[in-house]
């Protein structure tokens, strides 16, 4: 297949979704999403703050951690303890070998392949991460959401992040998801919310609020 410059090309182009992530991580020219790059940016900062606050004041409780749709792990390395077990999985095996790679030092971080829509993993988490990647489920948001839920333990965390674009404009999913307090309520139904966080980044013309959401599982 020919590669691209743009990974973008592998999941929107020309207003239509197309979702080929394991085309994207094998034949893209550049990291998708910049993974190196945005761990550091402001808005990642912010979710990693929050997922440190809650693994320090319950430190306790919170022995296993999960991230859907993990790509490269930079997140899962960047909030690593010494102690406790960390999951990631995403649906592209070409992103869950690079990973492998990238952090083969730290034998604590288990990496796999599985599609949070038809999901066959059947283990349970302290704190369940979702960071920036519901928009590429929105056509199955349900089932998704559905699956995301059933990964939680019983009184564990979820912690949830997601950048909208412009909402006086027109953009992919907004049937489903017009603004941030519509997911918020959706996931009020299974967890209790504990953080809400809201900000908005005007890098580029299209860019609206980011959300970051904590919840303790009902």
């Amino acid at each position: 297949m020919k590669t691209s410059k743009d990974y973008h090309d592998y999941v929107f182009k020309n207003g239509k979704y197309i979702g080929k992530f394991e085309d994207m991580y094998r034949y893209s020219d550049e990291i998708p999403w910049k993974q190196d790059k945005v761990i550091d940016r402001f808005y990642r900062k912010i979710s990693l703050e929050i997922i440190k606050s809650v693994l320090a004041n319950q430190s306790n409780s919170i022995k296993s951690t999960i991230e859907v749709g993990c790509g490269y792990g930079y997140v899962l390395s960047r909030i690593y303890q010494p102690g406790k077990s960390y999951s990631g999985f995403d649906i592209s095996a070409t992103a869950i070998e690079r990973a492998k790679e990238i952090h083969s030092k730290n034998k604590n971080i288990h990496f796999f392949v599985d599609d949070i829509i038809h999901l066959d993993h059947a283990e349970k988490y302290d704190l369940v991460l979702v960071l920036e990647n519901l928009w590429y489920v929105i056509d199955h948001i349900e089932k998704a959401l559905s699956n995301i839920v059933k990964l939680a333990k019983r009184k564990g965390y979820l912690f949830v992040s997601l950048a909208f674009p412009d909402l006086t404009k027109a953009y992919y999913g907004k049937k489903l998801l017009p603004n941030p307090e519509t997911l918020i309520d959706i996931l009020s139904k299974y967890f209790d919310t504990l953080v809400i966080n809201t900000c908005v980044c005007k890098e580029h013309k299209n860019d609206g609020p980011m959300l970051s959401y904590l919840g303790r599982k009902k």
